[in-house]
């Protein structure tokens, strides 16, 4: 959802086969991409990002914050639209 007060996506993605959830807030990067924050089903902190976004494709990485509070990769997509 968008909210025109901040300008900010409030995001929540349900996985029910997990199961999972993250509450996320989402902003441009300013290059074109989107940058989304926020915590998971777990309490851990999450950073997803949405790069080289085209009409055709984009690049997504899941990150989330390892015990010293620094953020890992634990999953890469390279997406193609149809």
């Amino acid at each position: 959802m968008y909210d025109v007060t901040t300008g900010l996506w409030q995001i929540t993605w349900i996985s029910p086969k997990l199961p999972s959830y993250f509450s996320q807030v989402g902003r441009p990067d300013g290059a074109g991409g989107m940058i989304q924050e926020g915590t998971d089903s777990q309490g851990r902190r999450s950073r997803w990002t949405f790069t080289d976004v085209t009409p055709t494709s984009f690049h997504w990485q899941g990150f989330s914050a390892a015990p010293d509070g620094e953020f890992e990769l634990f999953q890469e997509m390279h997406a193609t639209r149809r």
